[in-house]
């Protein structure tokens, strides 16, 4: 969450007061301040001179002119500050105006000047969601209710005050008590007013919504949970690959897949009112023996279309004769589909993706990416395998995360009325609790998924676990996609070289196994410790050597230890060596962990203790699947093995 930093807030925000009036105002430029009308109505009903409007930012009162934002035959309740010239003050920071949408109980922050503390001098935050639209409201249009514990029995003074979104930008001002609630006019309602006055003002407030069914919420939970990963996802090294960017489309776009839907519809409905030799000639080509009707043609994921689409586009069977206007009407629809769409077509019943490939070729990095880069196209919840818990059903611990207190059936039609799928994502299912939990989980987690027809469902594994999973056995249930590594890898190899700063001389020297992109990356953070002839002749196992001892620098850093000793090595294969003969290759638990750890550097407080180390230095990672029981785990398991 970010809203507002305090250490700032309070130059953002400010006390303004007019005669006996007092309220709060903001400001939107290093000059400029919003507030509400009434709290300096004095200056502009002042017949002589104009009653003074003053602001105290800092300790210092500063004077400031005022602007009527009503315009004629529509007022408004909010006026525009100026501070004067001969001030000499010009703000650092200033606050962006956002033009969104009512969503009930959406969540906000209420920053202003109340008049109860210290007489108006102390600025409080208050949490508050949106409570209920006001139709046809001129002075508000929205009410507000308080989720905040803070006392506070009236809020003369708050007039004015921003109401700011998750982002920390203005979505309405504080206008009006209303039966001991706040109420605000949105800058949505204010449009045409602050246009007029030349005031701008972001629209893109999607990313906002942080309500259960809000782009926003889904974004930060995919955010959160990327955050856990570390080293395994890195942004500026990402690697298109088309193909399966176009398959995470498919299955999860549905603007997209009704676009595609409708202009098949279309198509098979002209199809359908050809004339009778029209439709024989089609049925003879291609021999079908089916009545071309559009119930026939749209079925199968159009498969039965997507052949007549092929005869119609490249053979033109229909150049002459007495029905020119259908005829045109028929090559200009035909003109508008695409592959794609009927590719995109073929997903139209598939609910189950499954992506397959060999550590590190690159699952993670591409299920990270899409999740981050597509919540405007869909709501994405990313989860990892580590996540789940034994004593916990995977349904239960998802229902939990993505719908909150709502229920399944209610979260789909919700997603049904606002035209969007929800995608629950859980890369690398192999990790954690494994094939054990999986295979009692999995198939009941799918079967109860299906039952709404709005979510999807899309999972990684690795092989050869795959073969170990029941439920993906069923073939007919997942579409199943295989990952590879790198598509263009010597695009790859040039990108990461450039990032890690390797010399041009050594981007002509191609290894093979640099198609797989973890293997590629540990070559990268080893390869200035490594020897002209380690460079050339590289070998797996001492690459792993080299990258936990380019950690232990760190790792004895952190431990206080003596750098010659290689204590990260050892303690690695000492967990590495009980993970596979006395643990089944489990995650090790956090108790035998720290206990191997005291044992290699004994006598140490939590600050300098060898897991603590090698968990900053990502070595390891959290792991709180195992039995219910915090665990660790390997940071790649190619190093344990």
């Amino acid at each position: 969450m970010s809203y507002l930093n305090g250490k700032t807030v309070e130059t953002l925000v400010v006390p303004v007061r007019c005669e006996s009036e007092q309220g709060t105002a903001f400001f939107i430029s290093d000059t400029q301040l919003l507030t509400a009308r009434h709290v300096v109505k004095a200056h502009f009903q002042s017949v002589a001179a104009p009653a003074a409007i003053y602001i105290n930012v800092a300790g210092q009162s500063l004077l400031c002119m005022g602007e009527e934002l009503s315009i004629p035959g529509n007022a408004i309740d909010l006026a525009l500050l100026t501070v004067v010239p001969e001030a000499d003050y010009h703000a650092t920071e200033y606050m962006t105006l956002l033009c969104d949408v009512y969503v009930k109980n959406m969540p906000f922050r209420v920053y202003g000047y109340p008049q109860e503390m210290a007489m108006g001098c102390n600025l409080v935050d208050l949490e508050v969601r949106n409570r209920l639209e006001i139709e046809g409201g001129v002075w508000n249009n929205r009410t507000l209710i308080r989720d905040d514990k803070l006392t506070l029995h009236n809020f003369d003074g708050l007039s004015g005050s921003p109401v700011v979104s998750m982002s920390g930008r203005v979505t309405g001002i504080i206008v009006l008590q209303i039966n001991e609630t706040l109420s605000y006019l949105s800058v949505s309602k204010a449009k045409e007013h602050l246009d007029n006055k030349g005031i701008r003002y972001d629209i893109d407030w999607v990313t906002d919504d942080i309500t259960t069914m809000g782009i926003g919420r889904s974004y930060q939970l995919c955010k959160d949970a990327v955050a856990t990963v570390h080293g395994r996802y890195m942004p500026k090294l990402h690697q298109e690959n088309r193909d399966l960017e176009k398959t995470l489309d498919n299955i999860s776009d549905k603007q997209q897949l009704e676009e595609s839907a409708k202009k098949a519809a279309t198509l098979s409905e002209c199809i359908s009112k050809l004339p009778d030799h029209m439709k024989e000639m089609i049925q003879n080509k291609l021999k079908i023996w089916l009545d071309l009707d559009i119930d026939m043609l749209m079925a199968n994921g159009c498969s039965i279309l997507k052949r007549c689409y092929d005869y119609i586009e490249s053979e033109h069977p229909f150049r002459s004769g007495g029905y020119s206007d259908k005829v045109r009407k028929l090559n200009e629809i035909v003109y508008e589909l695409k592959e794609e769409d009927f590719e995109r077509l073929r997903f139209t019943e598939t609910k189950n993706l499954c992506l397959i490939g060999k550590a590190g070729s690159g699952k993670t990095h591409c299920l990270c990416e899409y999740a981050l880069k597509n919540q405007t196209k869909t709501n994405i919840y990313l989860f990892f395998g580590t996540d789940f818990q034994a004593y916990q059903s995977a349904i239960s611990y998802i229902r939990d995360m993505v719908c909150q207190e709502m229920s399944f059936a209610d979260f789909n039609q919700e997603l049904k009325n606002r035209g969007r799928y929800a995608v629950i994502v859980i890369d690398a299912i192999n990790e954690g609790l494994g094939c054990s939990y999986w295979n009692n989980h999995l198939g009941a987690l799918r079967v109860e998924l299906e039952n709404y027809d709005h979510i999807r469902l899309i999972i990684s594994v690795r092989i050869p676990f795959d073969k170990e999973m029941n439920d993906l056995l069923e073939s007919k249930k997942w579409h199943i996609q295989i990952i590879e590594g790198f598509v263009n890898k010597a695009k790859a190899i040039d990108d990461y070289f450039e990032e890690y700063g390797i010399d041009q001389h050594y981007r002509n020297h191609r290894i093979e196994a640099f198609k797989n992109p973890l293997f590629l990356k540990i070559f990268c953070e080893t390869f200035h410790s490594l020897t002209e002839d380690e460079r050339r002749h590289v070998n797996k196992q001492m690459l792993y050597k080299r990258y936990v001892a380019k950690k232990n620098e760190k790792v004895t850093d952190l431990v206080d230890e003596d750098p010659e000793l290689n204590i990260a090595d050892k303690y690695l294969s000492k967990l590495a060596n009980y993970s596979v003969f006395y643990d089944h290759f489990n995650p090790i638990t956090r108790r035998k962990a720290r206990l191997y750890g005291q044992r290699m550097a004994p006598y140490r407080l939590w600050e300098k203790d060898l897991l603590h180390a090698c968990l900053t230095a990502n070595l390891l990672l959290d792991d709180r699947s195992h039995t219910g029981e915090p665990a660790v785990m390997f940071e790649y398991p190619q190093i344990r093995n």
